[in-house]
């Protein structure tokens, strides 16, 4: 989940750009602090959602063309 999370703080245009994350109405300053949340979201995500969207096909169990492991 590191992985993803890592290419997200890196590659999210937002965040790229000096931008912060925000979690429960306070700012998250340093990119240890976003890393963190970026990772319980994915976390998150993995664990719940993915789960329901890969029962009826949305998203494939393996991808072919994509390396990020969930």
């Amino acid at each position: 989940m590191q992985g993803l999370s890592q290419f997200f703080l890196g590659q999210t245009t937002g965040l790229a750009q000096g931008q912060k994350l925000v979690k429960e109405g306070k700012t998250l300053e340093t990119d240890e602090q976003n890393l963190a949340e970026l990772t319980s979201q994915a976390e998150g995500f993995a664990e719940k959602l993915l789960p329901v969207l890969r029962g009826p096909g949305v998203v494939p169990y393996k991808s072919k063309t994509h390396r990020v492991e969930y």
